[in-house]
């Protein structure tokens, strides 16, 4: 090359240029090759004969010789520096160093823990990702739903840890398990690349059928790769929000009635209201307004609650539920006044003491009552006085205000059973009043009972929902009579009367006297109400009784309801429970009780099955597929991957390079000879040796096989334990082909000379003359 052309100088070569452009066959080399020596002309003046680069002469003698031989002058280019080749200590080996080191080593047999311990570990972490999701939800179970949306958010990441992990260990047993595939059978390079793309690209399942016939267990795999995220959707979903009802054990202060409260009630000493008696009483000596208090009548608070209850047909619950925003059930047991009912029958000990009108032969069919009550016998009277109040003078020591009696409910009803009589009957019947005519065409049954009053312990189941109350009343315990006297008990000895014993009497002043009152007036009211009659003349009912007002009488028939004993207890039920809901009596009082609440609230529901369906079966695919890849490492020997590191390793074959010309690039479309190009990863049969066994010899006598890709005809079965190296270090004739800078081969006498390539001074390195490579792509000269 004519030095002008240059600029007067020769452009010097770097390092990688010299090792890798072979001169060609029939050229001069600038460059010793072998073991003789050649000259290179390129400005006129010949160069000395220069020694092979490939004697024993170390690389430091090597360079002195170069330098002396060349020229200190000829290599000052700056393409050729030291930096170029290393700059620190420090920096990576060059690639003729790893050649040189990795001259005489051989493939290494053994499976390396890192990678089969990845795929346990990330097997792990994804089945602690699903006990972890499920102990997240567990954890939200029945608790109130707030923050709905991050607790879906936290529950979507541990899916998607989940399917991470458990895909990506499918995904390195994938890989084992195709390189086994590769080995053992051939296939096309289209499905070779399905087999290697498939996980990214599911298209590959429609486009190869061939991947699948040739791999069914890796193509089952990878079709867990892309069915396994679906358990990242489902178990979700499996935690939800709903309105439930929540149970919950607390302490209600309740409202309940202490009617003792009454015998320390004194409204003649009271500075302050303590709340309404259920009484109005007097003084004893009511001109100079001194002595004990005296019971006058039901107050006119007790009366307007009692009506309440009895028009309402039920309890007027209080204003507010003890519960606050629950709902709330709690049991209560209380004392209270209470009627003891019974029938009286004909040859029952009551029916002597029966008033005459409430007998039975006075009720329809046979007389004309469909219901007849006497409620009065024995009743505390206004005003009091001894006339009166002791009619049958049974009290020598009467004074104003003494319960003698607490009267006695007599009471007798028609029942219509509804069961039709053969013919209708006619009957009249007369009292002292009036004469009736009456046709019965169904059968009538009169009943009669009596009830008495008595002290009672009640136990109360009472419940609030939606703030209404409902009351049960779970016992009654009849204690004692509230007045334990008989109002005109006959004597069964003569035509008189049992007379009471006084000490049974309640007097003015004595301890429970008020709360006697108190009782009384309850009753008293509700007597009011039962007292009286209803008759029937002509089929025509008429009443004389405010009983037509309450719940125990049919409005549209007039008969009363058929238990009616039972009715009468109930309406005085209904007047305890109204009254406890009052809170300004002063009887009201609350209490600290055991109660159970609930209520209706959004709560989380998760619904364990839901995510364990989908986790269960993606953890029992992934442990499925790494037993295969265990199973793939084992056969194959080794753990590999599909990094394109090992893709560079396994595919250095010449027979690739030539099939290969025209594609380097890579680039679409990929020519279509090349997909249908069946290929195998085995031993590549060298030197066309034809009987290759894959045990290490690749056809060279001596020496390591090499592993690679390629066609069916080239390459034998890689068999465990083998010996393999990779390709032979190539020869190329008349050039640089076996040029190793780091091998010395060769003596100093052999070689006549030193190699001082890589002591050159700064100066030195951008005169370096470019030798042995070949043609000048747009000169056609020799450099």
């Amino acid at each position: 090359m004519d030095p002008s052309a240059s600029g007067g100088g020769y452009r010097a070569p770097d390092l990688d240029s010299l090792l890798e452009c072979p001169i060609q066959a029939g050229e001069p080399s600038a460059w010793p090759s072998g073991r003789g020596h050649r000259k290179a002309n390129s400005d006129g003046s010949a160069i000395s004969e220069v020694s092979s680069v490939f004697g024993d002469t170390s690389r430091k003698e090597k360079r002195r010789s170069l330098s002396a031989t060349l020229g200190e002058k000829a290599f000052k280019s700056p393409i050729l520096t030291k930096s170029n080749i290393t700059s620190t200590a420090s920096r990576d080996m060059q690639p003729h160093e790893i050649i040189d080191q990795r001259a005489e080593m051989t493939a290494t047999w053994g499976i390396y823990w890192y990678l089969p311990s990845l795929m346990v570990a990330v097997f792990i972490a994804g089945l602690i990702g699903a006990l972890g999701h499920h102990a997240f939800y567990k954890a939200l179970d029945g608790r109130r739903s707030v923050n709905q949306l991050s607790m879906i958010r936290i529950g979507t990441a541990f899916a998607f840890f989940v399917k991470a992990n458990l895909v990506g260990a499918i995904v390195l047993a994938y890989r084992q398990r195709i390189w086994l595939t590769v080995r053992r059978k051939p296939m096309r390079l289209k499905a070779i690349d399905a087999l290697f793309g498939v996980i990214e690209d599911p298209t590959f399942f429609l486009t190869t059928p061939e991947m699948i016939m040739n791999s069914k267990v890796a193509s089952v795999m990878a079709v867990a790769t892309w069915l396994i995220p679906i358990a990242s959707v489902l178990s979700p979903s499996s935690l939800t929000s709903e309105v439930s009802l929540i149970h919950v054990d607390g302490i209600c202060k309740v409202p309940v009635l202490n009617f003792a409260a009454e015998n320390d009630y004194n409204f003649e000493t009271a500075t302050e209201f303590f709340g309404n008696s259920l009484a109005f009483y007097n003084y004893t000596d009511m001109i100079n307004r001194t002595g004990n208090s005296t019971y006058d009548m039901p107050s006119y608070r007790g009366q307007r609650l009692e009506v309440q209850a009895i028009y309402n047909n039920g309890p007027v619950g209080p204003p507010d539920t003890p519960c606050e925003a629950y709902n709330c059930t709690y049991t209560v047991t209380m004392p209270g006044p209470g009627y003891k009912c019974e029938n009286v029958s004909e040859d029952s000990v009551l029916y002597r003491r029966m008033p005459q009108m409430v007998r039975k032969e006075n009720l329809a069919p046979h007389g004309m009552y469909l219901y007849y009550a006497n409620v009065t016998n024995g009743d505390f009277l206004r005003p009091q006085n001894k006339s009166t109040s002791d009619p049958q003078n049974v009290d020598s020591d009467w004074i104003v205000g003494t319960f003698l009696y607490e009267p006695e409910i007599w009471i007798g009803y028609v029942v219509d059973t509804g069961e039709k009589l053969p013919e209708p009957i006619v009957v009249n019947a007369t009292d002292e009043d009036r004469t009736v005519t009456n046709e019965w065409t169904t059968k009538l049954e009169p009943i009669t009972f009596h009830c008495a009053y008595y002290h009672v312990n009640y136990t109360f189941n009472v419940s609030f929902v939606n703030t209404q109350q409902r009351v049960k009343v779970l016992k009654v315990d009849y204690l004692r009579p509230v007045i334990d006297t008989i109002y005109g008990d006959p004597d069964p000895r003569g035509d008189g009367i049992i007379l009471p014993d006084s000490k049974n009497f309640i007097r003015p002043g004595q301890d429970d006297y008020k709360l006697t009152a108190v009782y009384h007036s309850i009753g008293a009211r509700l007597r009011r109400f039962l007292n009286g009659k209803i008759y029937i003349d002509k089929n025509v009912p008429y009443t004389m009784s405010e009983v037509s007002m309450t719940k125990l009488v049919d409005q549209k028939t007039s008969f009363t309801i058929p238990n009616l004993d039972e009715g009468v207890k109930e309406l005085h039920e209904d007047i305890l429970i109204t009254l406890w809901g009052a809170s300004n009596l002063v009887i009201s009082k609350k209490e600290d009780v055991p109660c159970k609440m609930s209520r209706y609230s959004n709560r989380f529901k998760y619904y364990a099955q839901n995510l364990w369906i989908g986790y269960s079966i993606a953890v029992a695919v992934t442990l499925v597929s790494i037993m295969v890849g265990a199973h793939s490492l084992g056969s194959n020997g080794i753990s590999s991957d599909t990094l394109f590191s090992r893709i560079l390793v396994t595919t250095r074959n010449p027979t690739l390079d030539h099939l290969s010309r025209g594609a380097c690039l890579g680039s679409d479309p990929f020519p279509r000879e090349l997909e249908e190009t069946k290929l195998r990863f085995g031993v590549l049969r060298e030197g066309g040796a034809s009987n290759v066994t894959g045990l290490g010899f690749g056809g060279m006598e001596g020496k390591p096989g090499h592993c690679a890709f390629g066609t069916i005809h080239e390459t034998t079965e890689i068999v465990k334990g083998g010996l393999y190296a990779g390709l032979p270090l190539p020869r190329s004739r008349g050039g640089l082909g076996s040029l190793d800078l780091d091998n010395d081969s060769t003596s100093d006498e052999e070689e006549g000379g030193e190699d001082i390539f890589y002591d050159l001074e700064p100066e030195e390195e951008r005169k370096v003359p470019l030798l042995a490579c070949g043609k000048d792509r747009q000169g056609g000269s020799n450099y």
